[in-house]
């Protein structure tokens, strides 16, 4: 399997934490005012805190700056009626192979995410995927977090735009060879339209039809949905978001029709399609021991 490895970004970080903690480079306490507050550990904590803060920033570009070598840019159009948004190309970002971003993170805290198309939202899938999305995430922690332990949470979600981009992320993965494999387990329940009830034991699931549960489902989902919605900022956030991307600032209400007309098989057919066959690759965030490790 082809893997892309970014180096690591902070090689500066041991050279600048070296030299402003160093006596010889740090001030001295003051000789003509005894009370100055000017001591080589004070020096020494503030040039780090300073440069640490700027460093933030920077490797916030580089990391932009590596990918965009390794993943390639989305050339804007000059005239986007005329020619389209532009649209990720998964296929090609698939052939790359899994991408590796080396960071400096104690062991047990990589994360990783899987990435794939997805329908645009003025697709006809567009809101049967946001409830598979949701569906997909109570499979993935009942089975990589609660089962298998191989991270610490999980779940699945999708950028919505015209040009979206659907994941799978895993946060603090503790079992780096076998996550993906867990993941893969319950991706593969999810297609077959079933659910998990119960666990029977350590090692056996209680399964029941996506359809007994799908009402359950759809009514923890519109609420998750209104509960977000509460303060005046998230409204107009929200106002602003149906007008720019569904032309419709009142869009709640057909959203929420919409969600009650699903049956089980809208999902399990936009599972399949988005979730199983769409082109996917996977980026992950591993410190030095970590890189060898993993397994996708």
């Amino acid at each position: 399997m082809k893997v892309t490895v970014i180096t690591p970004f902070y090689e500066g970080d041991k050279y600048m934490d070296d030299y402003v903690n160093n006596g010889e480079n740090a001030a001295t306490s003051s000789e003509t005012d005894p009370n100055a507050n000017v001591t080589n550990k004070n020096v020494s904590n503030l040039d780090g805190e300073v440069y640490k803060l700027q460093n933030r920033k920077t490797q916030r570009y580089k990391i932009v700056k590596e990918l965009n070598k390794s993943l390639g840019n989305l050339v804007v159009a000059e005239d986007e009626e005329e020619k389209g948004i532009p649209q990720i190309d998964f296929e090609k970002i698939s052939q790359r192979g899994p991408i590796l971003i080396e960071d400096q993170h104690e062991t047990g805290k990589a994360c990783a995410v899987r990435i794939f198309q997805t329908p645009a939202s003025n697709h006809s899938d567009h809101v049967a995927s946001l409830m598979a999305a949701s569906i997909y995430t109570d499979m993935l922690n009942k089975i990589v977090s609660s089962r298998y332990k191989a991270a610490s949470s999980a779940f699945s979600s999708i950028f919505t735009s015209l040009a979206p981009v659907g994941q799978e992320y895993f946060k603090s993965i503790s079992n780096l060879k076998d996550f993906s494999l867990a993941a893969e387990e319950a991706r593969t329940l999810m297609a077959s339209g079933k659910v998990i009830k119960t666990f029977q034991g350590e090692n056996y699931y209680n399964y029941v039809p996506l359809a007994s549960k799908l009402e359950s489902y759809k009514n923890r989902f519109i609420t998750a949905t209104y509960m977000s919605l509460q303060k005046a900022a998230a409204q107009g956030w929200a106002i602003e978001s149906y007008l720019l991307e569904y032309g419709d600032p009142d869009y709640s209400k057909k959203f929420t029709r919409e969600i009650l007309k699903l049956t089980a098989e809208d999902i399990q057919r936009v599972f399949k399609k988005y979730w199983i066959d769409s082109p996917s690759t996977w980026f992950a965030v591993v410190n030095k021991e970590e890189k060898d490790l993993i397994e996708f």
